[in-house]
């Protein structure tokens, strides 16, 4: 039934990006990972990894690309500026699988260094080798904002109706046979005053609130007035887009997703230009009246949510992490690593012992840190370490240097990632602030390309002559 669903979407991509020309294919291909989540298969062949359709998309295109310009795209991957930081993170994830926790487990490892490569970062590398002019950054980003509305309506619809049918089949029809976890199903859980989360059809209601966030904080780039030549098409589209994420990131009741915008909210004020950071206040609050008119009875069942996050414990009946519990995480996690420090457990570790049920006091071991340091080791705190290190080195050279607002955009949402993956882990957001990097990255290229260009002299004598 699966295949019957998906290999006909797959074959329609192709065929346009047959028609459309490679570089469209690709934009198409990297909005498919916001509407249509990791997964999802398009089949399954029993002893190998899921073979998703998101996964099949990128390896033909990643294929394609290797046949037809693969001079041209090697010269230019090497001036990515996280391509080193990729090399880094994959070669650890590759070590650390030769001193994982045991020989059965090492296909694992290895399947996962494959996922990250494919899933994570070919996407973004495809990106930089096609993003080249005005015309495919607006292409790409109104690909990207429809794939977010449709996701949203989804999700709005399916949760004021109680009923979703996409996530019910996949949780009653577990696409990945050797694995227990597929669904974080929090339909049943009270948190505050309200009983169930508003999840769309992401297989994690947290993660869908992390890709929210950031779509909701990438958008403020739209609306500025340094790139209105390249985005005046889309903000009605863009104000739509940013009232649904602000909706539906309440309705999802997650304080880690909320963390994430509120921080990458506080950085784009405090280094933004003050007009600017006058324009996404006036948006912001904008929306929130708009939102509570309409829905303000409704959002306040979700406050103790909002009031719960400046609180270090526990408050009323917000359940989650608190302060006590993150320490006594911390402390499981220490003596997890004491036995393995140089180069961890592997990085299906944590994978394994929440299906085995063996976790105990580390629980679901619920932030960045914990993880890392276990699969890892120290030569894993190292690399993401060195990795945050080239994000932030790169996004503050182009602000320093150019005074982009995109950098400042850039530099906000890698501050909510890492107050999402500190709070809660990744769980997979790094797919998608990759792609958001990417294009900020490329905006930066461009736009101040463009503005060094100069401007084609007309001759006066020339023109008068002309008129007479």
């Amino acid at each position: 039934m699966l295949t019957v669903i998906f290999l006909p979407l797959l074959i329609i991509s192709l065929l346009f990006t047959f028609y459309k020309g490679l570089n469209k294919g690709v934009f198409l291909a990297i909005s498919f990972a916001f509407s249509i989540p990791s997964y999802m298969p398009v089949f399954f062949i029993a002893g190998l990894p899921i073979i998703s359709f998101n996964r099949v998309l990128s390896i033909l295109l990643f294929l394609a690309v290797i046949a037809i310009r693969w001079k041209k795209s090697i010269r230019d991957i090497n001036k990515f500026p996280l391509f080193f930081s990729y090399k880094l993170i994959l070669a650890i994830v590759a070590i650390s699988a030769f001193f994982s926790f045991g020989e059965a487990y090492f296909s694992m490892n290895v399947n996962l260094v494959l996922s990250m490569f494919f899933d994570y970062f070919i996407p973004s590398l495809l990106l930089w080798c096609f993003i080249e002019t005005e015309k495919d950054l607006q292409t790409l980003t109104k690909y990207i904002n429809y794939s977010m509305i449709l996701v949203i309506a989804y999700g709005l619809i399916t949760y004021f109706i109680s009923y979703n049918p996409i996530v019910d089949f996949f949780k009653y029809n577990n696409p990945f046979p050797n694995s227990k976890i597929v669904f974080a199903d929090f339909s049943d859980k009270m948190r505050g005053n309200v009983k169930g989360r508003l999840q769309a059809y992401y297989a994690n209601a947290i993660l869908y609130g992390g890709v929210l966030a950031l779509h909701m904080v990438f958008s403020f780039l739209f609306l500025a007035s340094d790139y209105t030549k390249i985005f005046r098409k889309n903000k009605t589209v863009v104000l739509i887009t940013m009232m649904g994420c602000v909706l539906s990131l309440f309705l999802i009741n997650s304080r880690s997703s909320l963390v994430c915008m509120f921080a990458s909210l506080f950085v784009v004020v405090l280094l933004g230009k003050l007009k600017q950071s006058l324009q996404l206040l006036l948006t912001g609050c904008t929306l929130m009246i708009v939102i509570f008119l309409f829905f303000g009875d409704l959002l306040e069942n979700y406050m103790p949510t909002i009031n719960n996050i400046f609180s270090l414990g526990k408050e009323g009946n917000v359940s989650g992490s608190s302060f006590e519990m993150r320490y006594m995480q911390f402390y499981s996690a220490m003596a997890i690593f004491l036995k393995k420090p140089l180069f961890g457990w592997g990085f299906n570790y944590i994978q394994y012992l929440l299906e085995a049920g063996k976790t105990g006091d580390l629980l679901g071991a619920e932030s960045i840190l914990f993880q890392v340091m276990i699969s890892g080791g120290i030569t894993g705190l190292l690399v993401y370490i060195i990795w945050y290190y080239k994000v932030y080195s790169s996004l503050f050279t182009y602000f320093r240097k150019y005074k982009s607002y995109a950098a400042v955009i850039g530099i906000a949402l890698f501050t909510g990632y890492l107050s999402f993956c500190i709070l809660t882990g990744d769980l997979g957001l790094m797919k998608y602030i990759l792609i958001y990097l990417t294009i900020i990255y490329k905006l930066n290229v461009i736009h101040h390309k463009n503005k060094r260009r100069p401007r084609p002299v007309v001759n006066v004598n020339s023109v008068q002559l002309a008129v007479n």
